[in-house]
């Protein structure tokens, strides 16, 4: 359990280079919202209210939502074809951030069609990202490379460029933020250098820029870099990057559930380093940010690290109530890793209580999970020989 399902599904169009922070208290917002609905119907407005839509969901998922199906519903009143869909789009992320990956997948869907609609290619390939997106989180990953593979031969065209209204830093965030996902997949497949070699590519990228966002999301990719370390079994290694960029996401203007991703791998690096009392934490960070921007997926991973803990120290009851809180999400989860994950800690709570037939159900539950997945492995490691193929051939620095 990581972040980089989360990473992968959420940060396109998350945040640019050039972002700028924005006052989300809620005179402040009420003012601004004022303003915009006294803006003529066009698509500065429309771009307005998306704009704040976006910026709002981890702060207030409802008004946002709202926000969002207003500038939908305004973009389709004004027929302007790029506005629409760049709100279909914006509509995707909102719930793909609160993982309703099928509507997500919807939406990219019409996303995709609209830009098709008048050849945006700049939009085309966004959209080709944000599926490709969806597809890894739903564990189809030649799928999700062949969407990849499409936004990178658009973006990585230099004819892109003779759109005046796209810019080389807008352009670098697009490729940095494709890289990073690439190097995700492999990260998934075991192909560890192929994935170091895509994350570094993102590196080089943020590295070319210096405000505020830049400095976030490197500390960012930074954390996908370490995240090739710890599937290597470079623990120590990995945790020392983490805790070297751990102040610029506490202190950048990047979303909050990348900060919480982050805190969960420092707990659960810690455990694996059977340093209790740091993993319990971080932890408890990651669960405090977690509750904070109301993720069902980050609240489940902490709880489920935070009964962990809870084991090690033999408070049984507190585990108890930790795993109880993680259960609804680990038992309807499409993630076959995660619930393995979940059983095999339910397994050890109940074998540790002394509840032999409660711990003997667990561990058939998670037995078959773990045949599944095995063979799901070998599947994937000659997966794996076939996307090196194609993206050696195809995606090009």
């Amino acid at each position: 359990m990581n972040s980089k399902q989360v990473l992968i599904c959420s940060f396109l169009y998350c945040i640019t280079f050039f972002a700028k922070a924005q006052s989300n208290d809620s005179d402040s917002i009420h003012r601004q919202l004022e303003l915009i609905h006294k803006m003529p119907l066009d698509t500065a407005q429309v771009s307005q209210l998306r704009n704040m839509g976006h910026d709002l969901m981890e702060h207030d998922s409802l008004l946002s939502k709202q926000l969002l199906e207003e500038a939908l519903t305004k973009s389709l009143a004004i027929k302007e074809t790029n506005a629409i869909t760049s709100s279909y789009r914006t509509m995707g992320i909102w719930y793909s951030f609160f993982n309703n990956t099928d509507k997500a997948l919807e939406y990219y869907r019409l996303s995709l069609k609209s830009a098709n609609s008048n050849n945006n290619q700049y939009l085309i390939a966004g959209a080709n990202l944000n599926i490709g997106n969806i597809k890894y989180w739903k564990g189809e990953y030649d799928s999700c490379i062949h969407f990849y593979l499409k936004a990178a031969e658009i973006f990585e065209n230099p004819k892109i460029l003779k759109d005046k209204s796209i810019t080389e830093r807008q352009l670098d965030l697009r490729k940095s933020d494709l890289y990073s996902n690439i190097s995700t997949v492999f990260n998934t497949l075991k192909n560890l250098i192929k994935a170091d070699e895509y994350i570094d590519k993102s590196i080089a990228i943020a590295k070319k820029y210096t405000t505020a966002a830049a400095v976030s999301t490197l500390a960012r990719y930074m954390q996908i870099k370490a995240d090739n370390y710890s599937e290597n079994g470079q623990t120590e290694k990995a945790l020392r990057i983490r805790l070297q960029f751990l102040s610029q996401m506490e202190n950048g203007v990047d979303l909050k559930t990348f900060l919480q991703g982050a805190y969960q791998s420092i707990a659960q690096e810690y455990f694996s380093l059977k340093k209790i009392d740091s993993s319990k934490l971080f932890a408890q960070k990651s669960l405090q940010v977690a509750n904070t921007i109301k993720s069902p997926s980050d609240i489940a991973n902490a709880n489920w690290q935070l009964g962990r803990i809870s084991i090690a120290e033999n408070q049984y009851p507190a585990a108890d109530k930790y795993m109880e809180a993680a259960k609804d999400y680990y038992l309807t989860t499409d993630d076959p890793t995660e619930q393995r994950s979940y059983f095999d800690v339910m397994r050890e709570l109940k074998f540790a209580e002394g509840k032999y037939k409660e711990a003997y159900v667990y561990f058939e539950k998670f037995h078959a999970l773990n045949d599944s997945l095995l063979i799901s492995e070998k599947q994937q490691s000659f997966l794996n020989g076939k996307l090196g193929i194609k993206l050696k051939r195809k995606i090009h620095s």
